[in-house]
């Protein structure tokens, strides 16, 4: 027997590692995890994707090559630190005060990565044996555009996956839904003008925002999901102009479109494209080219099927509630669910308004309550 994996020292030692974006740095992450499963030799697969020098995903399978696996799919990087002296605590320094662990990526989602590693090590370390495929994956880059998971679907390591399980936060309510992702980028080109003759010129920022207000107008629906709310669309970067007295000829809009199950993008881009042909007609001479920054779709799994099912029992026995819900962020679940059309939930410790914050932080009773879940997901389920 082996020594026990203590969660809460992993999870602190995750949160050590500096994975923030831009440069994610995950390859030190998951040369921590490889060692943690190096002495497992028996039925253990660890399959790395180098995505750069610095940054890799990890793919772990354990178990035999059968129909019918689990695949729970956790990501390394974090989003950026920010202004460090806004923190109460340095964020990479795991720091544990009252039951609490604080530091950047501590909820989103080092605690769920590190339940779902210790849960599969408690049962090797148990010398437990998985009839079917246990999936243990790592994935670089998902908050800037699922690097990783992009890799991973682009392969066929999961071809045996018959489920999904992504721990990201959710205080531990089984999710089964998530809104999609359409980001856009508009770039103007109008015509330079001096601004007491704005008739020789042809305004850029005007030109988008009459186009923004356009979007927002053609694509203004009464669309409700019931665990997900509202579709929303936002108008959040505008860039245009030099000078108070230039008519200017650029001019840059970003723009986050919140999707849900029943829309198609491809239907939004084409009202999108005719929104874009009516701005060109009021402004000859205007040029635009529209960029797609990130296109994926929302999600939702079958609220009664045996997995979920599964899954909300496991909750309950737990002394938790055990009623679905969605999460209007995306995950990884967004490209891989459309190449391995499986069941999925997204279920973890932590609450999901932490994420992305100053003194981002997890309770530890939440990331052991998680660690138990985990496990007996684990072994009912593979």
């Amino acid at each position: 027997m082996k020594e026990q994996y203590d969660v809460i020292e992993l999870l602190r030692d995750m949160v050590r590692i500096d994975t923030c974006q831009p440069e994610g740095n995950e390859k030190q992450l998951v040369n921590l995890i490889r060692d943690l499963f190096s002495s497992y030799s028996e039925d253990i697969v660890l399959t790395e994707i180098e995505h750069s020098e610095n940054r890799s995903s990890l793919v772990i399978r354990i178990g035999p090559e059968v129909q019918g696996g689990l695949a729970f799919v956790g990501h390394l990087d974090t989003v950026s630190v920010g202004d460090r002296k806004t923190w109460s605590h340095d964020p990479h320094s795991a720091k544990l005060v009252d039951d609490t662990i604080y530091g950047r990526g501590a909820v989103d989602m080092k605690a769920g990565v590190a339940a779902m590693t210790v849960a599969a090590l408690d049962y090797l370390n148990a010398g437990f044996k998985f009839e079917k495929p246990l999936y243990l994956v790592y994935t670089a880059g998902e908050e800037n555009g699922c690097l990783g998971a992009r890799a991973i679907a682009k392969s066929n390591l999961l071809e045996f996956a018959d489920a999904f399980v992504i721990p990201e936060p959710t205080d531990i309510k089984p999710a089964i839904a998530e809104k999609g992702a359409l980001w856009l980028r508009f770039y103007l080109e109008g015509k330079l003008a001096h601004g007491s003759k704005p008739e020789e010129g042809i305004n850029a920022v005007e030109a988008a925002v009459d186009l923004s207000k356009l979007i927002k107008e053609t694509m203004s629906v009464d669309l409700k999901h019931k665990l997900l709310g509202d579709f929303t669309l936002s108008v959040n970067r505008f860039e245009g102009g030099i000078m108070t007295n230039v008519i200017p000829a650029e001019a840059m809009v970003e723009m986050d479109i919140r999707t849900l199950p029943e829309q198609n993008h491809d239907r939004l881009l084409e009202l999108i494209d005719s929104c874009i042909n009516e701005i060109l007609e009021a402004y000859p001479g205007l040029a635009i080219r529209l960029e797609t920054i990130h296109n994926y779709p929302s999600l939702s799994s079958d609220e009664d099927s045996d997995f979920i099912k599964k899954i909300q029992g496991y909750v309950r026995e737990a002394g938790l509630p055990d009623k679905v819900c969605g999460m209007t962020y995306m995950t990884d679940a967004a490209v891989l669910i459309p190449v391995y059309p499986k069941p999925f939930v997204i279920i973890g410790p932590g609450h999901e308004s932490m994420a992305h914050q100053v003194d981002e932080a997890v309770k530890v009773e939440s990331v052991n309550l998680a660690l138990e879940i985990y496990k007996r997901i684990m072994k009912d389920l593979t």
